[in-house]
């Protein structure tokens, strides 16, 4: 998944230009800049967002600097911290967006097969394809939040801002989920229980398909996602 940074990126990064610096351009001459104070709250929001989906995809969620955050956005760090808190809170919010866009992918996926399976056996078989294909589609993301994760032993900022992520993935797939008649009769835990248990798995696999993808192929992936789905099914 391709990210582009802020276009301002480069310069903001060499730090500020002085108004009387050789070169710099004065107010006349950039008439249509808009001023901090005129940015709107959404705006101010939606940069800094962009700069860091690019910055925590490149550098992971540890190396990741909110100043470099800032200035690729064309802010100061403390616009940051005005707008998000602090840094697991800034990641969430990246991670969600990008998780909707991971979510949109999943419906598309599974609901055909939602809706058209004849049986538990073709419903379980297209859920194991459609689950795998549709999430290591977002196999980088999926490496970034592993790292979140495994900082949350220690952080709990850090771990509350995994379990808000945790919890909106999985109510996610369950209202999906929800949808197939065949999938009627299981109880809102068991929908819970499979809808974790597949993500969670998944997670796993797909930091795992980066790592060795000559051992964890899509097919292998495939294979034992299904076999869990249809466990987690009975």
């Amino acid at each position: 998944m391709q990210i582009a940074t802020h276009p301002d990126s480069a310069e903001s990064t060499a730090g500020p230009v002085r108004d009387d610096a050789p070169g710099a351009a004065s107010p006349a001459d950039a008439p249509d800049a808009p001023l901090p104070g005129r940015r709107s709250h959404d705006s101010v929001r939606a940069k800094i967002l962009e700069a860091a989906a690019a910055n925590f995809e490149e550098f992971g969620y540890a190396g990741t600097n909110l100043r470099k955050i800032a200035s690729d956005a064309g802010f100061t760090k403390g616009a940051v911290y005005s707008n998000f808190g602090s840094k697991p809170d800034l990641f969430c919010q990246v991670a969600t967006e990008r998780m909707s866009g991971a979510g949109a992918d999943v419906f598309a996926s599974l609901t055909p097969v939602l809706a058209s399976a004849a049986d538990r056996h073709e419903l379980v078989v297209g859920l194991g394809r459609a689950l795998t294909q549709s999430l290591l589609g977002y196999t980088a993301w999926e490496l970034i939040i592993a790292e979140f994760r495994g900082l949350a032993r220690t952080d709990p900022q850090v771990a509350a801002g995994y379990t808000a992520l945790s919890r909106e993935r999985i109510d996610r797939l369950i209202e999906l989920l929800a949808t197939s008649p065949l999938l009627a009769e299981l109880a809102d835990p068991d929908l819970r229980s499979l809808a974790a248990g597949a993500l969670g798995l998944l997670n796993v696999m797909a930091v795992d398909h980066i790592a060795a993808p000559e051992v964890y192929t899509e097919a292998f992936i495939t294979e034992i996602v299904t076999h869990a789905v249809e466990g987690l099914i009975r």
